[in-house]
């Protein structure tokens, strides 16, 4: 599944789940993510928190800029899937994702990798 919804031509905003039966369920996020994507971003994870409980993994080495309505997207799903009992767990920042999750403080809290490279680091 992905969904076009950036302003941007060049990069496109796309938003995949691989599979919504795994566990976990990878989300791979490309392009800006703002006030115009985040709605997009919010709906997949909405769909992947509705199968229950389970692992969430989001990729983002692929998102060239990232404002608050992205980060605001983000938490909330964390917030979701923790209270549902499952886990989140964000891989593959990019330098801008990375530099806004540090600034904000929210690095720990959405168990974000620094590496990325594989599910579970962090």
């Amino acid at each position: 599944m992905a969904e076009n919804a950036g302003r941007d031509t060049q990069h496109p905003f796309e938003v995949a789940i691989d599979d919504v039966d795994a566990d976990p369920i990878e989300v791979s996020v490309r392009g800006e993510l703002d006030l115009v994507s985040a709605p997009s971003l919010g709906e997949a994870l909405d769909k992947a928190l509705a199968k229950g409980p389970r692992s969430i993994v989001v990729r983002l080495a692929d998102v060239s800029f990232m404002d608050s309505s992205g980060l605001r997207v983000l938490v909330r799903c964390s917030n979701d899937v923790h209270a549902a009992g499952g886990s989140f767990q964000i891989l593959g920042m990019s330098a801008a994702v990375r530099r806004v999750l540090e600034v904000t403080g929210l690095i720990e809290q959405l168990s974000a990798s620094r590496t990325g490279d594989e599910v579970g680091q962090g």
